[in-house]
């Protein structure tokens, strides 16, 4: 192992505090805290800002909670699967090859217009392109995410969802 001089461990013990303390907080500031202080305390904020995103996704009808002997268990609900999946298709931008694209088609009825609606908005988000009314493209890997959308939104037996070769 190499060497290091007292001021390069200085300094990275420097950039430590700093990148660990937020500078805005005045709670850090406060003398006579230590460092393991400042890092029990950045712990306690950060179990406090999860806890108020839990309890806002409870809220929401996201996610359901329980509590066991093991601790707090959580569960998605099916509204929270299918915002699951729209925010991990707005996330996922990989380009499929040349030449190939995710194809949906579907025939929702109107008994379940809103269905169709949501599930036009999320094909939206997911960089999908209407070629006709019911039938759309994207050039992105979603394959599965949009299957596990479909599913989660109980629409599966309207839908059709093609892993397409193109070819001219």
């Amino acid at each position: 192992m190499a060497k290091r001089k007292s001021s390069e461990i200085v300094k990275d013990v420097l950039i430590g505090l700093y990148e660990t303390a937020d500078c805005t907080g005045s709670q850090y500031h406060q003398l006579g805290k230590t460092y393991p202080q400042i890092l029990a305390i950045r712990a306690a904020k950060e179990r406090e800002r999860q806890m108020d995103a839990i309890r806002g996704m409870r809220r929401r009808k996201l996610i359901e909670t329980r509590v066991t002997a093991d601790g707090l268990e959580i569960a998605l609900t099916s509204d929270g699967a299918m915002r699951a999946v729209r925010e991990a298709v707005k996330g996922n931008r990989t380009k499929l090859p040349a030449g190939q694209s995710c194809m949906v088609l579907f025939d929702i009825p109107e008994s379940a217009n809103a269905s169709r609606n949501a599930f036009r908005y999320f094909l939206k988000d997911a960089g999908f392109k209407m070629v006709q009314l019911s039938v759309w493209e994207s050039p992105f890997d979603v394959f599965r995410d949009v299957l596990n959308f479909v599913t989660a939104a109980a629409i599966d037996k309207w839908v059709t969802v093609v892993d397409a070769q193109v070819r001219t």
